[in-house]
């Protein structure tokens, strides 16, 4: 059986959608959700402890979270009206919203989440 490139690039898409959905099953469990967290922390060089309790405070590490009447979403909660370009799977996905939570944490952009100034206030 010989394939062809379309076929092969076909397959590798499929793969690669199958790996993805694993992940996001994946982090369906608590634990899964810290763990990343705190590796793209240490990536970014962001404050661990502060990222946990911001996420945990804003949906208890929910990636299917929806909140603000359906405005904000996933883990970071992050809020369509301020954020209009980000879509719900990237709101949703836990790799790429602790991605960009994380950047923005490392612009010293803490302020975006209203949990935040709950978490500073008790000792992040």
């Amino acid at each position: 059986m010989i394939l062809t490139t379309s076929a092969v690039g076909s397959i590798l898409i499929a793969l690669d959608l199958i790996a993805k959905q694993t992940r996001e099953l994946e982090f369906r469990k608590k634990e899964a959700v810290e763990q990343h967290i705190v590796l793209e922390a240490r990536k970014w060089g962001v404050d661990e402890r502060l990222a946990l309790d911001i996420s945990k405070c804003e949906s208890g590490y929910n990636p299917l979270a929806v909140g603000d009447f359906g405005a904000s979403r996933g883990i970071w909660q992050i809020n369509r009206p301020a954020w209009p370009k980000i879509t719900d799977e990237q709101a949703h996905s836990v790799e790429w919203s602790t991605s960009w939570a994380m950047q923005k944490m490392k612009e010293g952009k803490h302020h975006i989440w209203s949990c935040y100034k709950i978490v500073a206030s008790k000792g992040g």
